[in-house]
């Protein structure tokens, strides 16, 4: 009995520490702000397709690409991206979906399209870093208030 006391003791000590390993996150190395400012001059597309894009990457999807990408279709089904419409206030939904009934036969969504809840199609004019957007666009102050 105290031989298999002993040996379900290692056993755990050593299933122990190996899941103690297999879970620890992974080292990587810091990335210093110099890399990074280096990362996004390097790595950008700004320019790329001319001074006035402003589709960046989807300039890739072109009338072939998307004939080469039908091509590769082996069925027929589709698949919806319809997420359901949240309307739970919470930390990560501080602006839920907004339902209103409006009579028998009619009722109302709202939804705040910004934020970090909700899905919408978005475009490259509604990212920046310090107020310069894709391709280097700077709205003139006017525009902003707007």
């Amino acid at each position: 009995m105290r031989i298999f006391l002993f040996v379900l003791l290692i056993g755990t000590l050593v299933a122990g520490r190996l899941f103690s390993q297999a879970g620890a996150p992974l080292a990587r190395p810091a990335i210093s702000a110099e890399e990074y400012e280096r990362w996004k001059k390097d790595l950008s597309n700004w320019g790329r397709w001319g001074k006035d894009d402003q589709i960046g990457a989807m300039n890739l999807i072109t009338p072939a690409k998307r004939k080469q990408a039908a091509a590769l279709v082996k069925e027929g089904f589709s698949v919806s991206l319809a997420g359901d419409a949240d309307t739970v206030q919470a930390v990560d939904n501080p602006n839920p979906y907004e339902h209103t009934m409006l009579s028998i036969s009619g009722d109302r969504l709202a939804v705040r399209y910004h934020g970090i809840a909700h899905s919408h199609l978005d475009s490259l004019a509604h990212i920046n870093a310090n107020g310069v957007f894709y391709n280097g666009y700077k709205p003139d102050e006017q525009t902003v208030l707007q």
